[in-house]
């Protein structure tokens, strides 16, 4: 709807006599009546916004009631009803010193139409939806509706309506869904993303240790040095028992030192149970680098060896995987 401005001829009761004032104030006067004449000429010719344009540059010059009126009008017909409540706001203040009901009922009635048309724009306004998208494991790709909207996360405003969701990962399966937005809701998914590579089972009871680096030696060399430790012990031992029986046979005389004393069955048996111990510690030496052999690190293999300590009916079974 177009609304009327006031005519040039009201202009003139802003005019005083140019004889009280400096030229400068003579050609700002001047000025401003141009701009308005200019003005009117627009809006006659249906051309809101330059109308507009120089109204406003003409309030600027010489503010009043006629030119905050007739700028407020052309903003309004122009469509930028925020500028119009502006100028429409500067008349309301200007009149507060110099009252004139009709240019006040034009103001008011100009704010009213204005705030109307804002409600009606807000009410005919879509809010639109949030949907967000977090996914396990990370890197995963999201189709919405076969267009791929990136790498989660994802937040995106949609509008209000039904979606296909696709996300893909590699050596995961594909998960699909189709979900339903309203207006103003913020939908969250959480997907957990399953994985095509079986992992490897394990006892609920044994205990794994991974061994970064192990090399790939065959299981049955660590059989090979049970047996060999086992055979080297049997060995050992049987050599300490029969020094300790021989030992229970000898006559203490034959046993003396520098003194001459008689050194006692005791110390002959002492020595008997240090070769013991000797013969031991070197079968322990025997199985403790035969096994680090079987686990020794290499640098520029990367291979995981799995050791297992099972329940068994005589104790503990150790089991290596390689």
């Amino acid at each position: 709807m177009k609304f009327w401005i006031i005519s040039t001829s009201l202009l003139g009761l802003l005019i005083c006599s140019t004889n009280a004032f400096a030229q400068t104030q003579e050609e700002i006067h001047e000025e401003a009546l141009r701009l308005f004449s200019v003005g009117e000429l627009q809006y006659q010719g249906d051309e809101f916004t330059d109308a507009a344009n120089s109204f406003s540059r003409a309030y600027e010059l010489e503010p009043n009631t006629i030119l905050a009126l007739n700028a407020a009008l052309s903003h309004e017909n122009a469509g930028q009803f925020e500028e119009a409540l502006r100028y429409y706001q500067f008349l309301l203040d200007l009149l507060e010193t110099a009252p004139d009901r009709d240019l006040q009922r034009q103001a008011e009635r100009g704010i009213q139409r204005i705030n109307v048309i804002f409600e009606t724009i807000e009410a005919n306004t879509i809010q639109n939806g949030v949907l967000i998208i977090d996914i396990t494991p990370d890197n995963a790709l999201v189709f919405i509706n076969e267009s791929l909207v990136g790498t989660e996360p994802i937040e995106q405003e949609v509008d209000p309506g039904e979606y296909n969701i696709r996300v893909t990962l590699e050596d995961h399966e594909d998960y699909l869904t189709t979900v339903s937005i309203e207006a103003g809701e913020t939908f969250r998914m959480m997907i957990p993303l399953v994985s095509l590579i079986e992992e490897t089972p394990t006892s609920e009871n044994s205990e794994t240790i991974t061994v970064p680096g192990a090399s790939l030696v065959p299981a049955y060399a660590f059989y090979g040095v049970t047996v060999i430790s086992g055979i080297a012990g049997i060995i050992f031992g049987t050599q300490a028992g029969n020094t300790y029986e021989q030992l229970e046979s000898y006559d203490p005389d034959i046993y003396r030192n520098e003194n001459g004393l008689d050194d006692s069955i005791n110390e002959g048996k002492n020595q008997a149970m240090l070769s013991l111990i000797s013969y031991g510690i070197a079968g322990a030496s025997l199985i403790g680098g035969m096994t680090y052999v079987i686990l020794r690190r290499k640098p520029s293999t990367t291979t995981e060896t799995i050791v297992q300590i099972l329940p068994s009916w005589n104790g503990c079974q150790l089991s290596i995987q390689f």
